[in-house]
């Protein structure tokens, strides 16, 4: 049988050997979540490009609404509960946690398992309790996507990047071109979809049909079926805030809110960075200071998400253990879960949505 297009892995490099408690494939990912799913309800949300399995968990109520008109229209009516609805003071908050979306990125996939099984039982596979995170958790309607780009995951088939190279890591996320040469992260960005034709290996970046989903927004229609079914998500849950987690050679880190947002998301951003950065220094996990300036005006997921419900859209970059920054398992699992946890006090504490009062939800 013919390779598909762009799934020669040239290098097929060994990184240190994943604990047990680091279930990442498609497979894995399946099972845990057909097997432990009991309180949440588990659907497909969609087929990926290869025809895999996109999986969303939802817990909690959803918020009563009774559209008229979706978020541009409302924002640029006289009232914004034509999207909106009429909402119960305290409402649940809904958050949608968003992992997987580059197929390399496996910590946040592997944390997505994990918290499945803090909701259901209390405790993540390492056996350690999460009562906070779990007490946290309840008080939303949460939306988990655990593995967004479930082609990128199969092509890129080591568990982590632990013990390998900013090189690697650069080769295992753009992938390479058929003369030999490294793709490379900016260089990625030049084509949408990647031409797969000329692509020896393409890394995990792009779904089976070479599409980043991270850039697959134009207004004018999406490319991948993954991208229409994230955001129609958006707009029909209402969702309040999306946690998008990536991963760097870096330390972990959010970034600052789309540069196309209003001013008020941005400094609600900043907040939340502040708080989710000082927890992960207290845990000696070795955070990137805040970066207070807007970055660009480039438009993408993210910025999209916010413009479909008027979210607090984030994007959380965590390391991934690379030899020039170094992490453990145990180490790049915390900060994961960690972040989940600062960021739903945060939604409790402050509101998702600036300028609404402080509320535990019902």
């Amino acid at each position: 049988m013919a390779t598909r297009p762009g799934y020669e892995d040239v290098r097929q490099l060994t990184p240190e050997p994943a604990p047990d408690w680091w279930p990442v494939s498609p497979a894995q990912v399946t099972r845990h979540f057909k097997t432990h799913a009991s309180k949440g309800s588990l659907r497909r949300l969609c087929r990926s490009a290869g025809g895999r399995n996109v999986w969303l968990y939802s817990l909690g109520k959803g918020k009563p609404t009774a559209r008229t008109a979706n978020y541009s229209a409302a924002m640029g009516s006289s009232d914004k509960d034509a999207y909106f609805g009429k909402q119960r003071s305290g409402y649940r908050q809904t958050l949608l946690l968003l992992c997987g979306v580059h197929g390399m990125e496996s910590e946040a996939v592997a944390a997505s398992v994990n918290l499945l099984h803090i909701l259901e039982s209390g405790r993540d596979l390492r056996g350690q309790r999460w009562p906070e995170l779990k007490k946290l958790a309840a008080k939303y309607r949460l939306h988990l996507v655990p593995l967004a780009n479930p082609d990128g995951r199969a092509r890129t088939k080591i568990p982590s990047l632990i013990g390998l190279t900013t090189d690697d890591l650069t080769y295992y996320g753009q992938g390479m071109w058929k003369n030999g040469e490294i793709i490379g992260w900016a260089g990625s960005k030049r084509f949408l979809p990647l031409p797969l034709d000329k692509v020896q290996f393409s890394g995990g970046y792009p779904n089976d049909d070479g599409v980043n989903l991270m850039h697959d927004v134009s207004p004018a229609g999406h490319h991948a079926k993954e991208t229409t079914a994230l955001l129609k998500l958006v707009e029909e849950e209402i969702v309040d805030a999306c946690l998008n987690m990536h991963g760097h050679q870096r330390g972990p880190i959010i970034l600052p809110h789309a540069a196309s947002a209003p001013d008020p998301f941005f400094e609600h951003t900043l907040e939340l960075a502040d708080r989710v950065h000082d927890r992960l220094e207290t845990e000696d996990l070795r955070p990137m200071e805040v970066m207070r300036g807007r970055r660009g005006l480039g438009y993408n997921l993210p910025s999209a998400m916010h413009f479909t419900s008027g979210c607090l859209s984030l994007t959380f970059e965590t390391p991934q253990g690379v030899t020039e920054n170094p992490y453990t398992y145990d180490e790049l699992l915390d900060i994961q879960l960690l972040t989940f946890e600062e960021t739903m006090r945060f939604g409790i504490e402050c509101r998702f949505r600036p300028g609404e009062n402080g509320s535990e939800g019902t």
